[in-house]
């Protein structure tokens, strides 16, 4: 990087350190400790605990501040101070005293600062130091406004190394070199001597600050062959392989006056020029015969850059192809005509081909074959089977390609093999964890970081487990859906700590400074009682620090991922999913589960079983001829497609029929004597049905006698 510095002097960096005596001239979220021992603190969110360590000296007991305000409890031991609230109130949001310590000399900061919230969440405080200035450079560019405001306006630039967060100029600001910016780049044309800024410039013959002498071509005969060329003088050059019956052409920048003379007009050619075309032909038919000369000469009105739109033709009138030559300082050109060119010929003889000699010398070759030299004689190794580079080896059993192997033992074909322990025959194995030689069983006590989880125990309380890589000096954490109780035993009680339960809420903690060391097992065993209605409880809200008051991550949940939430109270009903009454509720069995086929001939969860056609619900049945879903049926007399009926005074093969009055074994009693049912029709007494004679009063029938 160019760039240069006005002052070579040592930087310098003053820090001091000033005292604070009112919290509220403390930044958001910082706490500091005055000479006396007063923790002041500024806080935008409500403090539900706080533990921090006293640098340099020890702290034997706190008091006031907010923290009292507030009822918190505050406990100091050794350099380990803990505010905590058993009712679950908070410091309010604001600043000022925290807490008044009694120290055994003067603090010289705190440390492992841990201040949570109401929900026992971390909040991200830190210990205040003042800065009051830093030494280094300050020129930040020009302030053109007048408002303090300062930018690179392009004039005054910005210090290369400037330092925003610098109170004090030390004179060591260090510049960009002009044309350049800081890292080096310049900013403005580079040169065709490739110098920023510079000032050289190609000349007419394409050379860098050259002297203009390209040594242009005398005659036509220093052309190339069918090439014009107008020289300073106003001569058409030019070198021609073939007779020419006539030629037009345009002058560059200029325009013409006249032409007259060379070989255009040793060879009668009529020449005319009008503006800056010029155009040469013979009235006759002849020609100028192949070579090389002078083909005209033009007086114009200027200075001329050159010919275009160049038409030769050729005595009978087709055009040769014809170039303006382009002088070429390096005389050099390529396969392509152009001068200083990159195109070359490629091995084929093609201007720009892409074909290349392989490493044998064959113009686009494949190249040897892979392991062969161009004589195709291998070059690697050859294996057991006489393949160039192939695979095949010898087995422990000296046949190739083989699959024998010699085991650990050195023994061909041998079955001995290493343990976990890498001892050939031993009898080291990996435990449930994978470790060799390891004691876990259990794949849920393999762990690979801290974790933290509960579980619903026999007697009702919720174990709460810990796996723990370092010593922990402190817990918190919250349970959803109980109201805890109390706390006992475990790890915690071991240690000295004082664990204390407040509806959701756990908190545990040390008077002396003890810790719970590193290990696995139970922490604490809680009381509850659940929530009406809750069956499950889960881990919230879990900090855990270690004995500097820093804290340490956890994950919820054991080494098999459960234990994050627990049961923590029972309902009843069938818990088999393989059940048909299957609750996915509950979580205590009462014997209530039942089964497709046991103990029943159900075939399906709804109670249906299978007709005789094996259709699980289905209808058919045998009918008395054993025939499933047959027609057969027995009659009254119980004989299958038997012909027995009940007759109509319901008795089986009875006798008993419905006379034509309708009526079951009435034999016709209801009718007259004109066959009538219960007709009026009656027989005289001539024994005519119907008839008129009637007995007289003397007996006689149809008589005349009558009562006088």
């Amino acid at each position: 990087m160019k760039v240069f510095k006005l002052y070579l002097l040592t930087i310098l960096t003053a820090f001091s350190f000033g005292q604070i005596d009112d919290g509220c001239d403390l930044p958001d979220l910082n706490l500091y400790i005055t000479p006396e021992g007063s923790v002041l603190y500024n806080s935008s969110e409500a403090i539900g605990g706080f533990q921090f360590s006293v640098d340099g000296v020890t702290a034997s007991g706190g008091s006031g501040g907010d923290s009292a305000g507030a009822g918190f409890v505050v406990s100091a031991g050794g350099s380990t101070v803990l505010g905590f609230s058993f009712t679950g109130a908070t410091i309010p949001a604001g600043c000022g005293t925290l807490v008044d310590l009694a120290l055994d000399g003067e603090a010289t900061g705190l440390s492992g600062i841990v201040i949570s919230d109401a929900s026992g969440l971390a909040i991200n405080f830190s210990y205040y130091v003042e800065i009051e200035d830093v030494a280094g450079c300050t020129d930040s560019g020009v302030d053109l406004n007048g408002d303090g405001d300062y930018i690179d306006d392009g004039e005054t630039p910005q210090a290369c190394n400037y330092d925003s967060e610098a109170t004090l100029d030390d004179g060591s600001c260090e510049y960009a070199e002009e044309n350049f910016d800081c890292e080096g780049n310049c900013l403005v044309d580079v040169d065709c001597a490739g110098e920023c800024g510079g000032s050289a410039i190609e000349d007419q013959c394409g050379v860098c600050n050259g002297d203009g002498d390209c040594s242009l071509p005398e005659n036509g005969c220093e052309l190339p062959s069918n090439n014009l060329y107008l020289a300073l003088d106003g001569s058409v050059l030019y070198n021609s392989s073939e007779n020419i019956g006539g030629f037009q052409f345009i002058v560059d920048g200029s325009t013409v006056a006249s032409a007259a003379g060379g070989d255009a007009a040793g060879s009668g050619f009529t020449v005319s020029a009008g503006g800056s075309t010029v155009l040469g032909f013979s009235f006759t038919g002849s020609t100028i015969e192949a070579g090389c000369g002078t083909l005209t000469e033009l007086t114009l009105n200027g200075e001329s850059s050159g010919l275009s739109n160049i038409v030769i033709s050729d005595p009978s009138g087709s055009a040769i192809d014809f170039s303006y030559y382009e002088f070429c300082a390096s005389g050099i050109y390529d396969c392509l005509g152009e001068c200083d060119g990159s195109a070359v010929e490629d091995c084929a003889g093609e201007c720009e081909g892409s074909a290349v000699e392989d490493e044998c010398g064959i113009c686009n070759g494949d190249g040897p074959e892979e392991n062969f030299d161009c004589d195709g004689n291998c070059i690697v190794d050859t294996d057991c089977a006489g393949e160039c580079n192939g695979s095949a080896v010898e087995d422990c059993a000296g046949e190739c390609n083989g699959s024998a192997v010699e085991d650990c033992a050195g023994e061909c074909n041998g079955s001995a093999v290493e343990d976990c322990a890498g001892e050939c025959n031993g009898s080291a194995q990996e435990d449930a964890c994978g470790d060799c030689n390891g004691t876990i069983t259990d794949s849920a006590n393999c762990f690979d970081t801290n974790a933290i989880w509960i579980e619903w125990n026999e007697a009702g309380n919720l174990d709460v487990n810990m796996y723990n890589e370092d010593a922990v000096a402190g817990f918190q954490f919250n349970l959803t859906n109980v109201n805890l109780s109390g706390a006992a035993g475990g790890s915690a009680v071991d240690a000295g700590f004082t664990v204390s339960t407040a509806g959701t809420t756990v908190l545990g903690f040390s008077f002396t400074g003890g810790t719970i060391p590193a290990g696995n097992g139970l922490l604490t065993e809680l009381t509850f009682a659940a929530n009406e209605g809750e069956i499950e409880s889960c881990l919230e809200s879990v900090v855990i620090s270690d004995a500097s008051g820093g804290q340490l991550v956890f994950e919820l949940g054991n080494a098999a991922g459960d234990g994050a939430c627990a049961i923590v109270a029972t309902l009843a009903g069938c818990t088999d999913e393989l059940a048909c009454n299957y609750n996915s509720s509950a979580n205590e069995d009462d014997g209530s589960c039942w089964y497709v086929g046991v103990d029943n001939d159900y075939c399906d969860c709804d109670m249906n079983v299978n007709d005789c056609l094996g259709e699980c619900g289905g209808v058919a049945v045998e009918d008395c001829a054993g025939v499933c879903d047959g027609a057969s049926v027995e009659d009254c007399a119980g004989v299958c497609d038997g012909a027995a009926v009940v007759d109509c005074a319901g008795v089986c093969n009875g006798e008993a029929v419905v006379d034509d009055c309708g009526d079951c074994d009435g034999n016709n009693a209801a009718q007259d004597c004109a066959g009538v049912c219960d007709g009026a029709a009656v027989v005289d007494c001539n024994g005519d049905c119907d008839g008129g004679a009637v007995v007289d009063c003397n007996g006689d029938c149809d008589g005349g006698a009558v009562v006088d």
